[in-house]
């Protein structure tokens, strides 16, 4: 009896509970949310870009006839072509200057040749060695 005496209480603390809820929600259902921090917050975050872009438009039209001539960048980028021209034209003169000259010997090309001789004589004893191991035989050499 204990038992039942239990469970009919805690189902009333239930249904007193769903009824508190119920009349709640019927007492706030006819209630509108009108502004939360979080909607003040994105308002004035609205209202700061509408400025800015105002900002920006009156700034464009402001200065949509002023006339840049000449700027620190520009000076320096015309030096620099200028320079670059420059080069160009005593690089292009030297060669037509010396298309006439014929370099016979230098230094440089001597040793170069000699290294090249060097080089072609060690490739034939090379070649020459193998020649003379393709005919070797070692019973003979054991022998003789």
């Amino acid at each position: 009896m204990a038992e039942l005496m239990f469970g009919l209480g805690q189902t009333k603390k239930k249904k007193e509970t769903e009824e508190k809820v119920r009349t709640t929600k019927a007492g706030l259902k006819d209630v509108t949310i009108t502004e939360t921090v979080e909607s003040n917050s994105r308002s004035d975050q609205h209202g700061r870009e509408k400025n800015e872009k105002a900002t920006r438009t009156q700034t464009r039209q402001n200065l949509k006839d002023v006339n840049i001539t000449e700027t620190v960048e520009t000076n320096v980028r015309a030096e620099q072509f200028q320079s670059e021209k420059n080069d160009k034209s005593v690089r292009t003169d030297t060669k037509h200057n010396l298309k006439d000259v014929v370099i016979t010997d230098t230094v440089e090309s001597g040793v170069r040749k000699e290294q090249h001789n060097r080089e072609k004589n060690w490739t034939e004893a090379g070649r020459q060695q193998k020649v003379a191991n393709t005919n070797f035989d070692m019973a003979r050499a054991l022998f003789n």
